[in-house]
C-alpha cells in the first residue's frame, strides 16, 4: 500500500517558479535551470518505481515516499522510499541519471560522465544511504522498535545507464546498486530472509501514520540560495500557454496579449508563486502589486476564492497561501 505517494518537493516547486520568474540574463539564471533538471529528474525517477512497488501485496508492504523527519529535534534525515513490512524496513535512494557513473570508495564520490564528454561529482550513494539507515536505526531505537530489520538499497531508474565501481569498492556494498526492474526480486529476497514478525499489522499501522505525522517538509530561503532579491523576481500573471509576462485582467477572465490566451484561474499559480519565492502571507496590496492589478476589491475577491485563511484586521489583514503542487 503507497500510505504517501511521491509527490514534487517543495524545492522544486519552488525552483520551478524561480526559474519561470527571474530573467533569463541574472547571472545565477543557469544555476536555477540545472538545479530544476536535477530536482525534476529525481521526481520523475520517484514515479517511476510506482510500477514496481505496486506489483508487491497490498496487504503487509506499506510505502512511504519522501520522509523528512528528526531523531533528536535539531538534526533532519530524509529518505526518499520507506517501505514498511512486519519483518523488515527497507529504505531506497533513487537516482535517475544518464550516462556513465563510476562509484569511487577513496573520495567518497559517484562521477558521472556525460555524453558531451563533461564530468559531474555527487556525493557516493551507497554512503548517502547508509547515513539514512543510521538515522533511521536511532529513531526506532527512541520509538522501542530497535529489533527490527533495516536494509538499504541505491535504485537507479535509468535503464540505459553504465555503472562502473573502483577496483577496492567493497563487494558487499556494490550488492546495494540495482537497477529498478530487479526491485521487487529484491524485495522478496528480503522477505524470505526476515519472515520473523517483528510488528504486529496494528502495530505496523500505528508506525506508519507516526512516521507520516513526524514528516516536515523543508522549506528554504530560496532567494538567498540563489542570492536572488525580491525586487528581481518578475511579476504578473503568467500565461499557461506560452509563459508570457503579464497577462491583463478583462471581464473576468486574464487575456495574454502575446497568444491571446484567456484563462479564468492563471492568478492561482501566481498565488502560489508568491508563496514558494516570498512569502506564506500575503496583503491585498501585496497581492496588487504581484498580479499587477489596480482594483483593491477585485483583488479581495480573488483572494476569498481562494479560500485561504486570513489573519489580522484592516489593513493588517494577511492571507495564508496554501501551496499546491
Amino acid at each position: 500500500m503507497i500510505l504517501k505517494p511521491p509527490l514534487p518537493g517543495i524545492k522544486l516547486l519552488q525552483t520551478g517558479a524561480l526559474l519561470r520568474r527571474t530573467p533569463n540574463i541574472h547571472p545565477n539564471w543557469a544555476n536555477i535551470e540545472s538545479d530544476f533538471g536535477r530536482l525534476e529528474a529525481g521526481y520523475k525517477g520517484e514515479l517511476s518505481l510506482l510500477y514496481e512497488l505496486k506489483m508487491l501485496p497490498q496487504n503487509g508492504h506499506i510505502t512511504l515516499f519522501n520522509i523528512r523527519m528528526t531523531n533528536n529535534g535539531f538534526h533532519f534525515f530524509q529518505v526518499d522510499v520507506l517501505l514498511f513490512t512486519e519483518t523488515y524496513a527497507l529504505i531506497i535512494e533513487v537516482k535517475n541519471i544518464s550516462g556513465t557513473v563510476y562509484f569511487d570508495d577513496m573520495h567518497d564520490q559517484m562521477i558521472r560522465y556525460k555524453k558531451d564528454g563533461t564530468e559531474e561529482c555527487f556525493p557516493d550513494p551507497i554512503n548517502q544511504v547508509l547515513i539514512q539507515e543510521y538515522h533511521f536505526r536511532d529513531w526506532l531505537k527512541q520509538k522501542k522498535l530497535q529489533q527490527l530489520p533495516v536494509e538499504s538499497l541505491v535504485v537507479f531508474t535509468n535503464p540505459q545507464t553504465i555503472i562502473k565501481f573502483s577496483d577496492k569498492y567493497n563487494p558487499a556494498l556494490k550488492l546495494k546498486v540495482i537497477r529498478k526492474r530487479i526491485l521487487p526480486l529484491k524485495i522478496d529476497e528480503f522477505s524470505k530472509k526476515y519472515q520473523d514478525a517483528i510488528l504486529s499489522a496494528k502495530e505496523l499501522k500505528k508506525v506508519s501514520s507516526q512516521l507520516q505525522k513526524y514528516h516536515t517538509e523543508h522549506f528554504p530561503d530560496i532567494l538567498d540560495i540563489y542570492k536572488i532579491k525580491a525586487s528581481e523576481i518578475l511579476t504578473g500573471v503568467q500565461c499557461p500557454n506560452c509563459l508570457g509576462l503579464p497577462m491583463k485582467r478583462s471581464q473576468g477572465y486574464w487575456l495574454c496579449q502575446r497568444c491571446g490566451c484567456f484563462d479564468a484561474k492563471a492568478h492561482e499559480t501566481a498565488f502560489n508563486d508568491f508563496g514558494l519565492l516570498i512569502s506564506s502571507l500575503i496583503s491585498n496590496g501585496q497581492a496588487r502589486n504581484f498580479l499587477q492589478l489596480q482594483s483593491p476589491s477585485i483583488t479581495k475577491r480573488l483572494l476569498k476564492k481562494m479560500n485561504y485563511k486570513s489573519e489580522g484586521r484592516g489593513n493588517s489583514l494577511k492571507y495564508a497561501i496554501r501551496i499546491r503542487g
